[in-house]
Order: structure tokens, then sequence, then C-alpha cells
């Protein structure tokens, strides 16, 4: 099985591991990387949602200015914005880019005016990743930017984004997506499809099921499960023991759906029309 090891909050390309943050660069060298095509190393330092941009300084007086859509390669760009309450606000994707080096070209270059794009940097990101998604058993580490009802926007690595549909996050339905998944958490996924316009469509639960084995879980197992619905005229709860495997747990305790519990194998029953082929019964291991 092949594991993509980085994590994409730190992650760079392969120019940016190269290159390195000069402070006292002048006005005269940028100049000189504009006609050249040479990339440069800049450092997000700020977001002005009013003009669609990223602040990106340069060195310590010379600030560049990234478009949204100069900043990824993919049609996301209204990860860099959301609005709360009629009130416009930088998303977590934009929050997530603020400190990174990032490998850039210059585009535009007047004295009073630099703009920068990451376009190829990104598209070498991205071509590695196509190499890999040749691959069947490729499971990459994503970092979750943002979500939204529907769905989860994560980091493949590298700005390269993809998108877990809610119905790949879990294998229970809650009432919250935030019960699932939060921006900042990272977890391993595997890809499901890619769409005309490249948006990668990922699961949490197929890496999930492709890690379990028939001797995963034994009875007498203890184990932590997250709480889901409450099972209908019983005393009990639907409960997830991984993204894909979803059990039933008897206690007579009030719990709360999204919380973590810890659960004892009692039963474990085969049935072919599960995920993973078995159902289980656990017991409150809390209310004994």
């Amino acid at each position: 099985m092949v594991t993509q090891e980085y994590d994409p909050r730190i992650a760079l390309l392969p120019e940016e591991l190269a290159l390195t943050f000069d402070e006292s660069i002048s006005l005269e060298y940028l100049e000189s990387c504009y006609r050249s095509h040479i990339p440069v190393c800049g450092i997000v330092k700020d977001v002005d949602i009013e003009s669609e941009e990223f602040i990106v300084s340069l060195s310590d007086s010379i600030d560049a200015y990234l478009p949204f859509k100069e900043s990824t390669i993919q049609n996301f760009i209204e990860l860099s914005y959301e609005s709360l309450s009629g009130k416009i606000t930088t998303s977590d994707y934009s929050n997530s880019l603020i400190g990174l080096k990032i490998s850039v070209h210059i585009t535009q270059f007047t004295p009073e005016r630099i703009e920068i794009s990451r376009i190829h940097s990104l598209t070498l990101a991205y071509e590695t990743i196509m190499n890999e998604i040749t691959n069947p058993n490729a499971i990459f580490q994503c970092y979750v930017l943002s979500t939204s009802k529907r769905s989860a926007f994560v980091d493949m690595g590298g700005g390269i984004l993809g998108r877990i549909p809610i119905k790949e996050l879990s294998c229970l339905r809650y009432s919250d997506i935030d019960y699932w998944v939060q921006p900042g958490e990272s977890f391993a996924v595997k890809l499901t499809s890619i769409e005309e316009n490249m948006q990668f469509n990922l699961s949490r639960k197929k890496y999930s099921l492709s890690e379990i084995s028939a001797d995963s879980f034994k009875i007498g197992d203890m184990i932590t499960v997250a709480i889901g619905q409450s099972v209908p005229k019983g005393d009990g709860y639907f409960v997830e023991i991984t993204p894909g495997i979803a059990g039933i747990m008897d206690s007579k305790r009030y719990l709360y759906e999204g919380e973590f519990s810890i659960a004892i194998i009692s039963k474990i029953i085969k049935d072919d029309r599960v995920f993973c082929g078995y159902r289980f019964r656990l017991d409150d291991a809390l209310s004994r």
C-alpha cells in the first residue's frame, strides 16, 4: 500500500525547498526575475477580501499581491472567503495560507505594484498527485480547510484541493457535520473519482475500511466509539467504531450525539449486507 507522507500545513514544493526568503531583496533583482521568469520566494502575510487577493512579502520592505484566482489551479475560489450573518470574512482556507512560504512567479511588475502567481508551482504538485492517482491503492494524507453542510474541503498537499462528501465521512448520519470533521484535522483518505473540472472526490470511509481485516476486532475489546442517534424503542445508541463501521451500544445512560464513549464489544455478527461483513453489539463500559 502506498502512502503519501506529508503534512499539507508545512509541505513545501521542490522549488520552495530550494528557495530561501531573502529579507533584503531589491526591486532591481525582482525586476530581473520578472523578465527572466525566475521563481521567487514569498511569505503570505495577509488577506484582502475586498480586493480578492493575498498580500505576500517578497522581502522586509516589498509586498506583492496574489489574486485568489492565481492561488489555486482549481475552481475553489469560494473557499477564500465566506459570508457569516451578512458579513464577509476570511475562510479557514485563506487563514491556513498565512505564514506559509510559497514559490511564485511575478506576472506584473511596476515600482508601485507587483502581482504574482502560484499556478506554476501548484501545477507541479498537481502532476505529482496525478501520477500517484494511477495507483489504485494510493492513500492521501489530507488537512481539513473548511466545511459546508454537504462537504469537507481539504488540502491534499502542495495546495491541491479535494472534496469529501458528507456521506463519505462517516457511516452514521449525525445532524451536524462538525460531529465528523472540523477545520484543522488531518487524516488519511482514498480517491473515489475525478470530475471534469479536475475536482478530486475523496472518501474517509473507504480508507478506513481498507485498513480493516477479519481480526481487527475481537469480543471483549474495549474501544472508543462516537455516539450517534438513540436506537428507536430501545436502550442504546447507534455508534461509530471507525468512519466506515457502525454498531449498537446498549446503555441506560443519557448520551449526547457526537460525544465519545468507551464500549466493550459483546457480540460480532457476520452479515454480508454491511460494509465490513460484520455487525457489532457493544456494552457501555462506563455504565457498569
